[in-house]
């Protein structure tokens, strides 16, 4: 019995080093069971939701976690929980989720675990990309109001060269009228 009760021990102790590792990941990570009940999550995705832990367990997760798309609140059908309840084995998309009044911009990616005939468990990795877009679209402002001032500069080198132009014909003009009056 001593050696049940230690591989218990050993079981429980790893366990505990894993639920503090996963508690460590900076991306939210929750575990639903096939109905898309929260069974288990990180204290990112507590940090995500802005909820206390106690409060996610047991909770429909798409419930606590309504999603976006296009400015749009996500129909029921469409939340990945629903999508991967569907038999869909994996997902991955970009969602929008409002935490009081910012809208963070998400990149859900699901899986779906089989037990044999015990069921299946949904589990959802969720990365904040919200700065990386902002970076992306600034760093688009940027290059489109380079690329502008890049087509002004070339079109004042056209203008320059037609000027020059412009003044080559009319020194040789002169020059011409030159040796006339000659």
């Amino acid at each position: 019995m001593s050696d049940a009760s230690e591989i218990v021990s050993q079981l429980r102790s790893t366990l505990g080093k894993v639920e503090v590792a996963l508690s460590t990941v900076s991306d939210a990570i929750v575990w639903t069971d096939e109905r898309g009940i929260v069974q288990w999550c990180n204290s990112s995705f507590d940090r995500l939701l802005d909820c206390r832990h106690i409060d996610v367990l047991g909770a429909a997760l798409s419930d606590l976690f309504p999603l976006e798309q296009g400015g749009q609140p996500l129909p029921q059908d469409a939340h990945p929980v629903s999508r991967m309840r569907a038999e869909q084995p994996s997902l991955a998309g970009r969602y929008g989720f409002r935490r009081s009044e910012q809208m963070l911009v998400l990149a859900i990616a699901g899986t779906r675990v089989q037990f044999g005939e015990h069921g299946a468990a949904l589990v959802f990795t969720i990365q904040d990309i919200t700065e990386r877009e902002r970076a992306e679209a600034a760093l688009q402002t940027a290059n489109g109001e380079l690329q502008r001032q890049l087509n002004q500069v070339a079109w004042l080198q056209q203008i320059m060269m037609d000027r020059e132009n412009e003044i080559l014909k009319l020194t040789q003009e002169i020059s011409v009228l030159r040796q006339d009056l000659q």
